[in-house]
């Protein structure tokens, strides 16, 4: 295989792992710390940081244009237990979000809100529980923060991606993410 083609090929690899919709060490905002501001930044980024996040190449005569992950910002909204219902401090955080999704440089985006749970219990129980916990953020936006209902789409995730394998329990597995999606 010739250097310019292994370079290709290692090339493809690194733009593939690139690509994921979740990093390794995602941040994970506690209620306590959902504010407009910071999560306008974390879903809009600056073109430099978004730039800094690209792999760097030398002297590459080809260009391989590798998908950059899109924003996203992980919150802690807490459910009562086992429920889709909101927990105490949870419609304050909604609040902030609410109000960084009208913000100026987000108004024109679409985002998915994803649900995510940890493993404890069965998965199709824990899949169909991060379904109705996305689906109660979406509509709390819609009905309580004036957010139009086309631009928030819905996802379960499950069990599938927990930020915390050493322990299942962990807050951090049992997620709401908002993706951008343009």
């Amino acid at each position: 295989m010739s250097l310019m083609r292994r370079a290709c090929l290692v090339a493809v690899v690194v733009g593939l792992a690139w690509s994921t919709s979740a990093p390794a060490q995602e941040t994970v905002l506690r209620q306590s710390e959902i504010e407009r501001s910071r999560l306008v930044d974390l879903l809009d980024p600056a073109p430099d940081s978004e730039a800094a996040g690209q792999p760097a190449t030398r002297g590459a005569t080809r260009s391989i244009r590798v998908r950059p992950v899109a924003p996203a910002a992980s919150t802690l909204i807490t459910f009562e237990t086992d429920s889709a219902r909101l927990g105490a401090g949870a419609q304050r955080a909604l609040d902030e979000v609410a109000a960084a999704l009208q913000h100026e440089r987000l108004r024109g985006h679409r985002f998915l809100i994803e649900g995510h749970a940890d493993p404890r219990g069965p998965e199709d129980y824990n899949q169909s529980l991060s379904e109705r916990r996305a689906e109660t953020v979406r509509r709390y936006l819609v009905e309580r923060g004036g957010i139009v209902d086309a631009r928030l789409d819905v996802i379960g995730k499950g069990e599938a991606e927990p930020l915390n394998r050493e322990n299942i329990a962990a807050p951090e597995n049992r997620r709401v993410r908002f993706v951008r999606l343009r």
